[in-house]
């Protein structure tokens, strides 16, 4: 199977599905600036490498296009309830938790439930707001394209747009650790959803997919030791680590290939023809869902950590 390192990110999901109007949050924002009292370190690499990590994750599109070809039957019970979106208080959960139903939303999309997508759309832009990121999208464009998931590469087109502009925001905000946690959210989401259909109703596809994550993964990981002197993070690290651990026993083997730029929505993107071949044991492959299950169940939890 081709590993993917598109120049399209996690994020083009998560954000940019964001809709129901672009009225600005009269929500008090006194606690988003306040709930971190800790010293957060100066940043150990520069900002263009941190962004350059974070175009090398794979968007969770990719996967929910690959579980939906797979011929699973649509299960809304997997994802995580809207109603929990109005009980996360901070910049951690919110910023997490937006990535989490980002890819939620790209999930349901794919499966075109409309009805659901707009449900998880209102906590979407919410959350967004609390972060003040939501003026970045066209909220009234990308509301009409969700419609129809015929529409997806149109809205890539525009979000990822929206992405850069947000990127830049946070960055000279000094707020990374933001997009970390989303990315993290997202990423995260992607993997509990991908293994819970595979330990459902197994394919070789799927499982393999699962299996290359441990690529991905070790990129989390470096993300999220970036902020490791906060306490959030730390704990975040802590949980991780766990599935560190249970990915060791994952083996890829990679064989490099060319670039090939094509041309997308009149956007150049260069994809990898590099090919991989995943050697996960039975155990291995259960003990990777189990531990996903768990970790995910925290993060989305409403209880301070």
């Amino acid at each position: 199977m081709r590993l993917s390192f598109k120049t399209s990110l996690i994020f083009t999901i998560i954000i940019g599905l964001i809709s129901c109007g672009g009225e600005d949050s009269s929500k008090d924002l006194d606690l988003l600036e306040n709930d971190n009292k800790a010293t957060k370190k100066e940043l150990s690499v520069s900002s263009e490498a941190l962004y350059e990590v974070i175009h090398q994750i794979p968007s969770p599109l990719e996967i929910s296009k690959l579980i939906e070809e797979s011929g699973a039957v649509y299960n809304e019970d997997m994802l995580n309830e809207v109603d929990n979106s109005e009980e996360y208080s901070n910049k951690y959960a919110q910023a997490l938790n937006l990535g989490v139903y980002g890819t939620d939303l790209g999930y349901i999309n794919m499966y075109t439930s409309y009805t659901s997508s707009l449900i998880f759309l209102g906590a979407i832009k919410d959350l967004a707001e609390d972060l003040r990121v939501s003026q970045f999208f066209d909220f009234t464009t990308i509301r009409r394209l969700a419609s129809n998931s015929e529409n997806i590469d149109s809205i890539l087109f525009i979000s990822t747009d929206g992405f850069d502009k947000m990127n830049d925001y946070l960055q000279s905000e000094g707020r990374d650790d933001v997009s970390i946690l989303m990315l993290v959210g997202g990423w995260l989401e992607a993997l509990y959803i991908l293994s819970q259909v595979n330990e459902a109703n197994p394919t070789p596809e799927l499982t393999e997919r699962i299996g290359e994550q441990k690529v991905f993964f070790d990129k989390i990981v470096f993300l999220v030791d970036l902020y490791k002197e906060d306490t959030y993070f730390k704990n975040l690290g802590r949980d991780l680590s766990q599935l560190k651990k249970a990915f060791s026993g994952v083996e890829v083997k990679i064989t490099e290939g060319e670039e090939i730029e094509k041309e997308v929505n009149g956007t150049l993107v260069i994809e990898s023809t590099s090919t991989s071949q995943i050697i996960m044991s039975e155990e291995v492959l259960a003990k990777i869902t189990s531990i996903t299950k768990d970790i995910r169940s925290t993060l989305i939890g409403t209880d301070e950590k």
